[in-house]
């Protein structure tokens, strides 16, 4: 299995506030969704921001790995 390298970028609170205010102004409408769709580490806050800022209530989560362990990145995400 190949291993690929994954870039870290370390974002601020504010940096998460401004790119959910960004997602929600690209959205048509975000009250026509009856849920959030998350990733784990990394999506469950922005995702909860999300939820507050447009009332919707139901947020379901999926988790994904590309790692196998530490400095050993995957090619592909496992579920």
């Amino acid at each position: 299995m190949e291993a690929c390298t994954i870039e870290k970028k370390v974002l601020s609170w504010t940096d998460v506030e401004g790119l959910v205010a960004e997602l929600i102004r690209q959205l048509p409408n975000p009250r026509d969704f009856d849920a959030i769709l998350c990733i784990t580490r990394g999506g469950m806050i922005p995702a909860c921001l999300l939820s507050e800022a447009v009332d919707i209530r139901n947020i379901m989560v999926a988790a994904v790995m590309f790692y196998e362990g530490p400095g050993q990145g995957r090619k592909r995400p496992r579920g």
